[in-house]
């Protein structure tokens, strides 16, 4: 199967038309929060350069008062938690949608995502010091790594970069060619008197969660993802199946009718002896 931006999108819709008002009520109420306290911790003095529409100061203060954005941007992405595992939950044909039950995820989980995200914009951010085009190329690359950590929650960061990179080797173009889609349709929103943005946005964040799933039943890394999710069962199996066989190998072979006792007697002592000096541990 061939991903393609139309098929991507008309998933998106059908989701959004079936769930999207709730999440863009709830991206609106964020939004408005999320800008109230951040407006709340400036200074008088910025609030006095707007005033004055001096361009000049308030870029003075913004530059300051950098802390709180890193603060809010880390709170944006502890909400953004529960969005995808709520959009991959319905994307996957399940009933529940945004609720608390999105958040019950190890504190391990958090950490990795959080961490996962910081790391790759940073990459992002020097690649784009670098002529732009290496930036994008990284943020293609390493977009979907969050999204599996969240996905699977015994993950690690390294597990993520390695799936988000091998799972967009060879479709950098179609997944360039999604984003700049998806800003379209984000920035759609902006006509309908800036409010519909919320609603478009619910659109994009769909099509990010149906590309993801694409990409992890569709590539590569299919037998590595069982490999990641399953090894320990497929150890255990195995040892489980290997079990019978060491034991009947084990047992003491019945003795020739031909052989003496004397024999016998000295081929089991010899056979308990190997038994005896046998270590599963090895196997």
């Amino acid at each position: 199967m061939t991903l393609t931006i139309s098929d991507v999108f008309n998933e998106a819709w059908d989701l959004t038309k079936r769930h999207g008002l709730t999440f863009a009520v709830f991206f609106f109420l964020l939004a408005v929060l999320f800008n109230g306290l951040l407006l709340g911790t400036m200074p008088g003095g910025y609030w006095q350069a707007v005033f004055d529409n001096d361009v000049a100061g308030i870029r003075n203060y913004s530059d300051r008062e950098y802390w709180p954005n890193i603060v809010f941007y880390v709170l944006q992405l502890f909400v953004y938690v529960g969005v995808v595992v709520a959009m991959l939950n319905l994307a996957r044909g399940g009933k529940t949608g945004l609720s608390w039950r999105s958040y019950k995820l190890p504190l391990s989980t958090y950490l990795n995502y959080i961490g996962y995200s910081l790391l790759s914009a940073i990459l992002v951010l020097v690649g784009i010091l670098f002529l732009i085009i290496p930036g994008i190329y990284l943020a293609v690359r390493l977009a979907f790594g969050s999204i599996y950590i969240l996905d699977h929650p015994d993950a690690d960061i390294k597990e993520a970069f390695r799936f988000s990179w091998r799972a967009t080797e060879g479709k950098e173009f179609t997944l360039l060619g999604l984003g700049i889609v998806s800003g379209f349709v984000a920035a759609l929103g902006l006509l309908l008197c800036c409010i519909g943005v919320y609603y478009t946005i619910v659109i994009s964040q769909f099509a990010l969660v149906v590309t993801y799933l694409w990409l992890l039943d569709n590539n590569s890394l299919k037998s590595e993802k069982v490999f990641y999710s399953s090894y320990s069962q497929t150890q255990t199996t195995s040892q489980s199946a290997e079990a019978p066989r060491r034991e009947a190998a084990d047992q003491p072979q019945p003795a020739e009718q031909s052989a003496s006792p004397k024999a016998e007697g000295n081929s089991g002592s010899s056979h308990q002896n190997v038994s005896s000096g046998y270590d599963r541990t090895k196997y």
